[in-house]
Protein backbone atom coordinates (compact mmCIF):
# COMPACT_ATOMS: atom_id res chain seq x y z
CA UNK A 1 0.00 0.00 0.00
CA UNK A 2 1.21 3.43 -0.47
CA UNK A 3 0.93 6.34 1.67
CA UNK A 4 -0.35 9.55 0.70
CA UNK A 5 -0.43 12.92 2.57
CA UNK A 6 -3.67 13.58 4.93
CA UNK A 7 -2.85 17.24 6.01
CA UNK A 8 -0.27 16.72 8.38
CA UNK A 9 -0.29 12.89 8.73
CA UNK A 10 0.00 10.07 6.63
CA UNK A 11 -2.98 8.14 5.25
CA UNK A 12 -2.50 4.61 3.63
CA UNK A 13 -4.21 4.20 0.69
CA UNK A 14 -5.02 1.44 -2.27
CA UNK A 15 -2.31 1.97 -4.15
CA UNK A 16 -0.28 4.23 -6.07
CA UNK A 17 -2.57 7.42 -6.35
CA UNK A 18 -5.25 5.27 -4.80
CA UNK A 19 -8.54 6.08 -2.95
CA UNK A 20 -7.97 7.28 0.62
CA UNK A 21 -8.73 4.28 3.48
CA UNK A 22 -7.17 5.26 6.99
CA UNK A 23 -6.24 9.16 8.18
CA UNK A 24 -4.63 8.72 11.84
CA UNK A 25 -5.70 12.29 12.13
CA UNK A 26 -9.29 12.98 12.42
CA UNK A 27 -9.45 16.92 12.40
CA UNK A 28 -7.97 16.73 8.85
CA UNK A 29 -11.12 15.00 7.36
CA UNK A 30 -14.16 16.21 6.25
CA UNK A 31 -16.85 17.55 8.17
CA UNK A 32 -19.29 15.13 9.69
CA UNK A 33 -17.27 12.24 8.56
CA UNK A 34 -17.48 10.31 12.06
CA UNK A 35 -20.79 10.92 11.71
CA UNK A 36 -22.13 7.80 11.14
CA UNK A 37 -25.60 8.93 9.69
CA UNK A 38 -24.02 8.34 6.39
CA UNK A 39 -21.51 6.38 4.33
CA UNK A 40 -19.30 8.72 1.83
CA UNK A 41 -17.53 6.17 -1.22
CA UNK A 42 -15.65 9.01 -3.42
CA UNK A 43 -17.67 12.03 -2.18
CA UNK A 44 -21.04 9.96 -3.19
CA UNK A 45 -23.58 8.81 -0.34
CA UNK A 46 -23.44 5.17 -0.36
CA UNK A 47 -25.46 4.27 2.84
CA UNK A 48 -27.77 6.52 4.50
CA UNK A 49 -28.59 5.33 8.33
CA UNK A 50 -32.37 5.74 8.60
CA UNK A 51 -32.82 3.34 5.81
CA UNK A 52 -31.20 0.69 7.17
CA UNK A 53 -32.92 1.02 10.50
CA UNK A 54 -36.13 1.17 8.40
CA UNK A 55 -35.00 -1.68 6.19
CA UNK A 56 -34.01 -3.94 9.25
CA UNK A 57 -37.83 -3.21 10.79
CA UNK A 58 -39.30 -4.35 7.22
CA UNK A 59 -36.97 -7.33 7.13
CA UNK A 60 -38.25 -8.43 10.64
CA UNK A 61 -42.32 -7.65 9.69
CA UNK A 62 -41.68 -9.66 6.65
CA UNK A 63 -39.90 -12.98 8.65
CA UNK A 64 -42.93 -12.80 11.05
CA UNK A 65 -45.30 -12.95 8.58
CA UNK A 66 -44.01 -15.19 6.62
CA UNK A 67 -44.16 -17.44 9.63
CA UNK A 68 -47.32 -16.89 10.31
CA UNK A 69 -48.35 -17.08 6.54
CA UNK A 70 -46.99 -20.36 7.12
CA UNK A 71 -48.64 -21.30 9.98
CA UNK A 72 -52.07 -20.58 9.50
CA UNK A 73 -52.34 -22.12 6.22
CA UNK A 74 -53.94 -25.40 7.16
CA UNK A 75 -56.60 -23.78 9.59
CA UNK A 76 -57.25 -20.63 8.83
CA UNK A 77 -56.88 -19.72 5.38
CA UNK A 78 -59.03 -16.63 5.54
CA UNK A 79 -55.61 -15.03 7.51
CA UNK A 80 -53.55 -17.16 5.30
CA UNK A 81 -54.25 -14.71 2.58
CA UNK A 82 -54.20 -11.74 4.86
CA UNK A 83 -50.88 -12.36 5.84
CA UNK A 84 -49.75 -13.29 2.32
CA UNK A 85 -50.88 -10.23 1.22
CA UNK A 86 -48.75 -8.58 4.03
CA UNK A 87 -45.82 -10.51 3.39
CA UNK A 88 -45.97 -8.69 -0.28
CA UNK A 89 -46.22 -5.51 0.32
CA UNK A 90 -43.59 -5.63 2.76
CA UNK A 91 -41.23 -7.47 0.64
CA UNK A 92 -41.70 -4.70 -1.68
CA UNK A 93 -41.32 -2.12 0.82
CA UNK A 94 -38.06 -3.98 2.09
CA UNK A 95 -36.27 -4.19 -1.43
CA UNK A 96 -37.60 -0.29 -1.66
CA UNK A 97 -35.43 0.81 1.40
CA UNK A 98 -32.82 -1.43 0.74
CA UNK A 99 -32.32 0.23 -2.30
CA UNK A 100 -32.22 3.81 -0.56
CA UNK A 101 -29.32 2.57 1.55
CA UNK A 102 -27.14 1.71 -1.35
CA UNK A 103 -27.33 4.74 -3.48
CA UNK A 104 -23.85 4.24 -5.27
CA UNK A 105 -23.82 1.12 -6.72
CA UNK A 106 -24.92 -2.36 -4.99
CA UNK A 107 -22.38 -5.51 -4.50
CA UNK A 108 -23.21 -8.38 -7.00
CA UNK A 109 -24.23 -10.89 -4.36
CA UNK A 110 -27.46 -8.31 -3.15
CA UNK A 111 -28.15 -7.76 -7.00
CA UNK A 112 -28.33 -11.27 -7.96
CA UNK A 113 -30.68 -11.81 -4.64
CA UNK A 114 -32.60 -8.94 -5.24
CA UNK A 115 -33.59 -10.73 -8.91
CA UNK A 116 -33.83 -14.08 -7.23
CA UNK A 117 -36.35 -12.74 -5.08
CA UNK A 118 -38.43 -10.48 -7.92
CA UNK A 119 -38.28 -14.01 -10.09
CA UNK A 120 -39.52 -15.77 -7.22
CA UNK A 121 -41.97 -13.65 -6.05
CA UNK A 122 -43.52 -13.95 -9.91
CA UNK A 123 -43.48 -17.10 -9.76
CA UNK A 124 -45.07 -16.93 -6.05
CA UNK A 125 -47.98 -15.12 -7.09
CA UNK A 126 -48.53 -17.47 -10.52
CA UNK A 127 -48.81 -20.18 -8.34
CA UNK A 128 -51.29 -18.63 -5.91
CA UNK A 129 -53.47 -17.40 -8.67
CA UNK A 130 -53.62 -21.01 -10.23
CA UNK A 131 -54.64 -22.46 -6.82
CA UNK A 132 -57.24 -20.38 -6.54
CA UNK A 133 -58.34 -20.38 -10.31
CA UNK A 134 -58.35 -24.62 -9.35
CA UNK A 135 -60.21 -23.93 -5.95
CA UNK A 136 -63.01 -22.02 -7.74
CA UNK A 137 -63.62 -24.73 -10.39
CA UNK A 138 -64.19 -27.42 -7.90
CA UNK A 139 -66.14 -25.21 -5.87
CA UNK A 140 -68.25 -24.37 -9.11
CA UNK A 141 -68.59 -27.88 -9.78
CA UNK A 142 -69.76 -29.13 -6.39
CA UNK A 143 -72.82 -26.27 -6.64
CA UNK A 144 -73.76 -27.41 -10.19
CA UNK A 145 -73.78 -31.20 -8.97
CA UNK A 146 -75.83 -29.92 -5.72
CA UNK A 147 -77.53 -27.73 -7.86
CA UNK A 148 -78.34 -30.94 -10.35
CA UNK A 149 -79.33 -33.18 -7.43
CA UNK A 150 -81.94 -30.70 -6.02
CA UNK A 151 -83.50 -30.25 -9.45
CA UNK A 152 -84.02 -34.15 -10.02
Amino acid sequence: MAAVGCGDVTMAAVGAGGAPLLCTNTSALPAGFADHTNTLVYSKVMCVQWAFVVHLAFAYALVLLGVLAFVTRLRWQWLHAWFGRGFYLVMYFTMGTSLIIYTHGLPRSILSFMALMLVMMVVALVAIKLHQQRREARVVRRADALAAAAAA
